[in-house]
């Protein structure tokens, strides 16, 4: 009976991995510039992050794309509750980056994500560091 056990709960662990992995490779990379036009989507987000903003008044840590707030062409939110998960800011900060999420319009302005997962942020390789 326990091997039953052990090999359905396999079958159910693979299962789960090939269908995350099958809904990674499904969503778009897209660069920052262009995050505009994914409003509602789920996408991958790739660019250059100018500044992390840690705005306690809004309990909120924010990643700004291109150039610093307000000039900024996108943004990546993540909620105080969970920066513990998340690398910390200056690790971020002029480091190229691709994040994951629904794309969402912050202030009817900038296109902007909100993180909720580690993983749903990555840095990308830098050859200049």
């Amino acid at each position: 009976m326990p091997t039953l056990l052990l090999r359905a709960m396999c079958a159910l662990a693979t299962a789960a991995l090939t269908t995350t992995h099958a809904l990674a490779q499904d969503v778009p990379v897209v660069p920052d510039t262009a995050a505009a036009r994914y409003v509602g989507q789920r996408v991958t987000v790739e660019g250059l992050v100018a500044t992390v903003k840690v705005a306690t008044h809004r309990h909120t840590t924010f990643l700004n794309f291109r150039f610093p707030y307000p000039d900024h062409s996108f943004s990546a939110w993540i909620a105080d509750t969970l920066a513990s998960r998340f690398p910390a800011p200056a690790e971020l900060e002029r480091r190229r980056v691709r994040v994951t999420g629904v794309v969402w319009m912050q202030d009817g302005k900038w296109p902007a994500v909100t993180l909720e997962r580690p993983e749903d942020l990555v840095i990308l390789a830098d050859p200049a560091r």
